[in-house]
């Protein structure tokens, strides 16, 4: 969400994974000028179900890392 003043609200599912950590990182535009710099947030989360809900601000862009694997593996 780079170009625009909306926030997302994203739902990521995810069946048959078993997820043991959710490491988001964000950077988040301090304005919409030329010189316009990110703060850079960081975010660890734990979900105890096959859905991630994420939050995508304004003028920001998230990258999430996953660990885990799939439930059969952990069967």
């Amino acid at each position: 969400n780079a170009v625009g003043w909306t926030t997302y609200n994203v739902t990521v599912h995810l069946p048959g994974w078993v997820c043991k950590n959710v490491e988001m990182t964000e950077l988040r535009a301090q304005g919409f000028t030329e010189d316009s710099m990110f703060e850079k947030f960081r975010h660890n989360m734990t979900i105890s179900s096959d859905h991630l809900f994420l939050v995508v601000h304004p003028l920001s862009v998230v990258h999430v890392k996953l660990s885990g694997g799939s439930s059969t593996l952990y069967a």
